[in-house]
């Protein structure tokens, strides 16, 4: 995928300042964890079964089960002895009234703030690896530009799953772009273990991988189109078997062990399988479209971008008008189709009020039956523009499909409509599109920052009673 020979001494930046920009962003998150601590301090929604668990786990008892609990238990078996560390850490300093047990809450949340600066380096680093020809100072702001991205931020300061997977991910994916193919592996089932549909996405980083080796010893193939690119890589396969096995074995071995896991478990979740059924919500591709678009507008809706989208479109119907027709017509149809058999609501959208997306549902895809339908040429714009923005990066054209592959894979089957869904895609989307400009990049983490105050502001400073008494907090 990369070439190691282009690397450019530009391009470098020295291990000691990366270090410092990572101690700078987790001193940002640890002030604003501090307000968590202090104004919302008890355990709240998906908390409320992944701190129990921890606890039992800190007490040693690691047979105990909340029959709830949807993932794999790599969240609880490291953030346990962390806390425990924690708590050593502040007997010995003799500061024990800081916390009131070695497992709290608070400690444990303090485990996704060590996360989220992991989180920051991993990108600032996988970025450089990707977009060897960009200047110094891009993949700095496209790494906070992921971080503060508000939909994957808040739960920087939560104890969820998010943070700690997303982080071994791509971990993952930038040990294999170095080479090392084992510790990446290693790093893909610990984000498998955080969260199961990570496995898909380690076989786009096996899928990665392959094509990598294929091309390093045939650039040419870069240039072919992705059904030729596909058959060039086949063949290299079956001629290289031994050495592609020998190299990418450990890689192979997670989504193959997930499917195995998958077939004997009857389904992807370890517990709660009731709510948790798979579907065919075709229309999570489209949601994800407008959602990367839309986090991405000084890119994706600017005016320049439209005009050039009018250009291609005036250019290619002069060329051929019949068949951009049928190819602009077609995915219309196929939209318009899924808006109007595969628009589902699960049970838990429509009765929980405590989250966004309860009020987009009933606020505007509920109030007439033809709203749905005012988005198709949004999606139809998204869809064009995110794809030409990948064709513009780093990306060989089957790497591309890949990547559609696996956001297809881990969004379709999911029932539920919930933007953290869309943090991986977004992400692998990020990474590997043409490099935004760095007033574009600048903008958009401005407008990320306005809008992580006024979440985390709504979170913890304007709670409300829920229905059976409790404390609510509107969140994503």
């Amino acid at each position: 995928m990369v070439d190691r020979n282009s690397e450019r001494p530009d391009n470098q930046k020295g291990e000691g300042s990366v270090a410092f920009d990572t101690c700078v962003i987790f001193l940002a998150c640890a002030i604003v964890a501090s307000f968590f601590q202090r104004y919302a301090p008890d355990a709240y929604m998906d908390e409320w079964f992944h701190v129990p668990q921890t606890q039992q786990y800190c007490r040693g008892k690691y047979q105990d089960w909340d029959p709830k609990i949807t993932t794999f238990p790599g969240l609880y078996l490291l953030a346990a002895p962390y806390a425990k560390a924690v708590a050593l850490l502040q007997s010995t300093l003799s500061l024990k009234g800081v916390v009131q047990e070695p497992c709290s809450t608070g400690i444990l949340r303090s485990f996704n703030v060590l996360m989220a600066a992991a989180f920051f380096a991993v990108v600032q680093q996988l970025y450089r690896r990707l977009h060897l020809r960009t200047s110094s100072e891009s993949p700095t702001l496209v790494a906070l530009l992921a971080l503060l991205l508000p939909t994957h931020f808040l739960y920087a300061f939560l104890y969820y799953t998010d943070m700690g997977a997303t982080t071994s991910l791509l971990a993952s994916y930038l040990a294999s772009l170095h080479g090392y193919y084992f510790l990446s592996a290693c790093l893909g089932a610990v984000a498998v273990a955080f969260r199961q549909t990570a496995a898909v996405w380690v076989a786009f980083i096996l899928g990665m991988a392959i094509l990598k080796k294929v091309l390093e010893t045939d650039p040419r193939a870069r240039r072919l189109p992705a059904e030729k690119q596909l058959l060039h890589v086949l063949r290299a396969c079956l001629k290289e078997k031994v050495s592609m096995a020998q190299s990418l074995w450990s890689l192979a071995a997670i989504p193959v062990a997930f499917a195995v896991f998958v077939y004997k478990n009857g389904g992807v979740v370890v517990g709660d399988k009731g709510h948790h059924v798979p579907v065919q919500h075709f229309m999570q591709i489209p949601y994800l479209l407008l959602f990367t678009a839309g986090c991405l507008a000084t890119v994706h809706f600017t005016p320049h971008r439209v005009q050039l989208a009018a250009l291609q479109l005036r250019r290619a119907m002069r060329i051929s008008a019949g068949r951009t027709l049928r190819l602009w017509g077609s995915l219309a149809g196929i939209t318009c189709f899924c808006v109007q058999h595969y628009t589902l609501a699960h049970p838990f959208l429509l009765a929980d009020n405590r989250h966004y997306t309860f009020y987009l549902w009933k606020d505007f895809f509920a109030v007439h039956p033809g709203a749905k339908f005012t988005l198709l040429p949004v999606y139809l714009y998204s869809a064009w523009s995110v794809w030409e923005s990948l064709l513009e990066g780093p990306l060989p054209s089957l790497g591309i499909l890949g990547l559609a592959a696996a956001s297809c894979l881990t969004l379709v089957p999911a029932w539920l409509l919930d933007f953290r869904y869309f943090t991986v895609p977004f992400l692998m989307i990020l990474l590997h599109m043409k490099p935004p400009t760095k007033m574009q990049a600048g903008v958009t983490i401005g407008l990320f920052l306005v809008a992580d105050g006024l979440v985390i502001y709504v979170f913890l400073m304007r709670p409300f009673r829920w229905h059976d008494g409790s404390i609510a907090r509107f969140m994503f």
